[in-house]
């Protein structure tokens, strides 16, 4: 097929003639354009839109057909584009069980055919519904996915994916930033504070020592107290006793002499001192504590902060790629442009904001852009534009070689092509017969 896509593969086609007949509300019609707006009129419900879409099913095949292509009451219908260097013609016939199916041939100039056809009208044209002024109709989201196909190096889907995700997890991210930055504001740590606990189990073990010591020494105490007693008793006793005096004097000279010997008890440990110790020491530790808290809440806010820079910036680069893929793209339409969030510009401007001249101007040149291979433009509400406007798309297609097709609703049968009942019955007043 590409070798024959070479040979056969002008700079551009333009229907030369259309012929078909029992397709839709089409009888039998057969035109030939005689300039660049090509009208389709006559009264509503009459087969003016069947031209548009035999056109269209001709060209564009499965997508564009119809559920019931075929007029009503026959079996078969037909539709053929001589486009100068080819000729296309595509047939219908109806099914057993009510449905159609078609086949589509295309035609050299030299009479030879070309294979798989539909594979190469898909490679030589592109969409034939882009309609200015539906086009124009569109919401942002509707001329967004029109125009993609301007801008091949971009997937806005999954831009529009990534960037969701990278938002979400940015707003997950700065939440968790400000609640980790606001814990380590709200602790407070005292000045000059060790970066290192007191270790307090051995100041415990301490306290508990210095404790025993003193009940040891309060034990000792006693004991003596008890044996300074003694002597009283034994020194009453021998007053009283005065037969047993002598013994009990040498007794208690002996208990004199041996406490006489005894050293000194030694000055208690002061407890009182090592617990204000202990408590200063957990008060030190607690703002030790508090620092580390501080410090590890700081390490998370900075962490946060980092992660929501990095998203930041991922998001803002993936932008900045998008806007230099559309600015290499150069559409080819001056003044239409891509916002940094996918809305549509004319001017700079949102394109809904611009004039309905300037809106369906730029539509139209659109059109052309994405229709390059085939020159044809097919407007299906022609009978909205007014003297002006139908200059001004007049002069456009003839700029730039393309052949304009409206469908315009007209009581009388004095402009273009009129169809009437699914015939063409005059062209530009004068009738046409049979």
């Amino acid at each position: 097929m590409k070798d024959d896509v070479k040979k056969t593969d002008p700079d551009h086609y333009t229907i030369v003639e259309l012929q078909a007949q029992n397709l839709q509300r089409i009888k039998a019609v057969r035109i030939k354009p005689d300039g660049t707006l090509v009208q389709i009129t006559g009264r509503n419900d009459q087969g003016k839109s069947s031209i548009f879409d035999a056109i269209e099913m001709a060209l564009e095949g499965g997508r564009a057909i119809s559920a019931e292509p075929i007029r009503r009451g026959t079996d078969e219908g037909s539709v053929r584009l001589d486009l100068g260097e080819l000729v296309v013609e595509r047939t219908f016939s109806r099914r057993e069980d009510g449905s159609a199916k078609s086949e589509v041939k295309i035609t050299k100039a030299d009479g030879s055919r070309l294979g798989r056809p539909q594979e190469v009208l898909d490679t030589f044209f592109g969409k034939l519904t882009f309609d200015p002024l539906a086009f124009d109709r569109l919401d942002n989201k509707g001329k967004l996915e029109q125009l993609k196909a301007l801008v091949p190096g971009v997937d806005f889907e999954a831009i529009a994916r990534a960037d969701k995700a990278d938002r979400l997890s940015r707003t997950d991210v700065g939440r968790e930033y400000d609640r980790w930055k606001a814990h380590a504001a709200s602790i407070v740590v005292a000045d000059n504070v060790s970066d290192k606990p007191i270790d307090t189990e051995a100041l415990r073990t301490t306290i508990e020592a210095a404790r025993k010591y003193n009940a040891e020494i309060d034990t000792w105490s006693s004991r003596r107290q008890g044996a300074e007693e003694a002597i009283e008793n034994k020194l009453d006793r021998a007053e009283k006793l005065r037969a047993e005096a002598s013994e009990l004097e040498e007794e208690a000279a002996a208990l004199q002499a041996k406490l006489d010997k005894a050293e000194p008890l030694p000055a208690k440990q002061d407890v009182a001192e090592l617990e204000r110790e202990l408590e200063a020491a957990a008060m030190s530790n607690a703002q030790v504590e508090k620092r580390v808290a501080k410090t590890t809440a700081s390490t998370k806010a900075k962490e946060y902060g980092v992660e929501y820079d990095r998203l930041t910036k991922q998001i803002e680069s993936r932008l900045a790629a998008k806007a230099q893929a559309i600015a290499r793209a150069k559409l080819p339409v001056a003044g239409v442009g891509f916002a940094e969030d996918d809305t549509i510009t004319l001017d700079g401007f949102p394109f809904e904001q611009a004039s309905t001249a300037n809106r369906i101007k730029a539509a139209v040149e659109l059109a052309m852009a994405l229709n390059p291979k085939l020159r044809v433009i097919c407007i299906r509400e022609g009978s909205l534009l007014d003297k002006g406007m139908l200059t001004l798309i007049g002069k456009l297609a003839a700029e730039r070689g393309y052949s304009v097709w409206l469908e315009c609703v007209r009581d009388d049968r004095a402009v273009g092509f009129v169809i009437d009942d699914g015939e063409l019955v005059a062209v530009n007043g004068k009738p046409v017969h049979a």
